[in-house]
Parts: structure tokens; C-alpha cells; sequence
């Protein structure tokens, strides 16, 4: 028997050049990159497209003290299609902001809860916060707005059967450097495109001029190597 050393008897798979934006071969993983957006009907979805969502923010008008509650709850659905296996680090992209027009100290972080959603039953993956953003009270304008990176370890491979859906429960929470409670109005971004935030009817841009406002979520696919 002989052996043509100039011939790959292991060609690699094309789903290694083709399915995926990046790699991290040492964890066996392929990353794609999907967006979170707003649909019809205000459904919150993620999707591999930069299309424009309908509204580029959401935020809520709300009262702050100062002990951290949750102010905005929403979950980002992604549905396969065909079978996938996860595991690894799951990153996601939150703008966030407030907008407060007394002279008072806010504080806010961002949560995402990575979990199985089978059409009944919703299984937690792993969990990831950003750092606590601070915005002082000297600061000027009164909108202020950050970009926040949550890591989600997926550390046992998850199996989605076709139809099931990976649901990105994403979670601010905020406080005020005041014991009297404040309003104050606390949103994020939602755009594929990242466009210029903008005002919806008596409620003003929640990310600053000029900042993204794209939310970005990395998807670690176990590769079959």
C-alpha cells in the first residue's frame, strides 16, 4: 500500500470555513455572531441579520432608592431550525443607559441568563453580569450611557433539538447614591444596524450620540472534530 503524503487523509470539515465568524479551536468551539432586536408585536428576537428592529431602544420610566432592584426584564428568543450543540463562553453586547435630570448618583449593571426553553420548561445554562456602571452626580448631560459585556460559561454541552430555543433573559438593575427614591428613565439598545438613537413620543434617546447601539450576542456552536 502507498501513501500520496501530498493528499490530506483528513480534510478538514467546511463547516469550519463556513458556518462560523470566528474559532476557538483549543475549546473545540465555532463563534456566530447573531443581533438582539425588537419584531412586530414588540417580540424581542435574535438574529444572524443587521436588519433595522422597529424600535432602536426600550426603556423604562422608573423609581430608584438605594438598594439595587431589578427595573427591566426581557427575553431574546433564538429558535432552531435544525439540531445545534453549545458550549463555551457565551458573550453579549448591552448598550445601556439612563437618563436622569436631578442631581443625583446612579448606579446600574446588566444580567443575561442563558437558558434551554423547550416550548414549557426553561433550563438555566449559566449566567453573566456586567461591572456595575456609575454615573455621577456632577455629570452632564443628563443622559449617560455605557456598553456592557456579559459572559455567560456554558460549561456542559447543551443538545437543542429542532424547535427548541435558546433564550437570552436579559435583566438591568439599578440604584440611586440617594435614600429618597428618584426617577429616573433606564433603557437599552436593540438596533442590528446601530443607528442613532431617537425619541418615541415623550420619551427621549437612552444611548448617548454617537455610541452603538447594536446588541451583540456570540454563540459558541460545538464543532465536530
Amino acid at each position: 500500500m502507498s501513501l500520496n503524503f501530498g493528499q490530506n487523509l483528513f480534510p478538514p470539515r467546511n463547516e469550519l470555513f463556513t458556518n462560523y465568524n470566528y474559532y476557538d479551536i483549543a475549546d473545540g468551539v465555532g463563534y456566530k455572531i447573531y443581533y438582539g432586536a425588537e419584531g412586530d408585536n414588540g417580540e424581542y428576537i435574535v438574529t444572524p441579520n443587521q436588519v433595522y428592529s422597529e424600535r432602536i431602544h426600550t426603556l423604562v420610566e422608573e423609581s430608584v432608592t438605594s438598594t439595587y432592584v431589578k427595573k427591566i426584564d426581557i427575553d431574546f428568543d433564538l429558535t432552531f431550525n435544525v439540531p445545534k450543540n453549545i458550549k463555551g463562553k457565551l458573550l453579549v453586547n448591552v448598550p445601556v443607559g439612563v437618563y436622569e435630570t436631578q442631581v443625583e448618583d446612579i448606579y446600574f449593571y446588566v444580567v443575561i441568563k442563558a437558558n434551554h426553553y423547550d416550548g414549557s420548561t426553561e433550563t438555566l445554562l449559566a449566567t453573566g453580569t456586567s461591572r456595575a456602571f456609575f454615573r455621577d452626580d456632577t455629570y452632564d448631560p443628563d443622559l449617560f450611557s455605557q456598553m456592557a459585556l456579559c459572559k455567560c460559561d456554558i460549561t456542559t454541552l447543551k443538545h437543542f433539538k429542532k424547535g427548541e430555543t435558546l433564550r437570552l433573559t436579559l435583566e438591568v438593575w439599578a440604584k440611586s447614591g440617594d435614600a429618597e427614591a428618584n426617577s429616573v428613565d433606564i433603557g437599552i439598545g436593540h438596533d442590528p444596524y446601530s443607528r442613532e438613537d431617537i425619541a418615541y413620543g415623550n420619551l427621549g434617546p437612552i444611548i448617548e450620540a454617537g455610541k452603538a447601539t447594536r446588541m451583540e450576542i456570540h454563540i459558541p456552536f460545538k464543532l465536530d472534530i
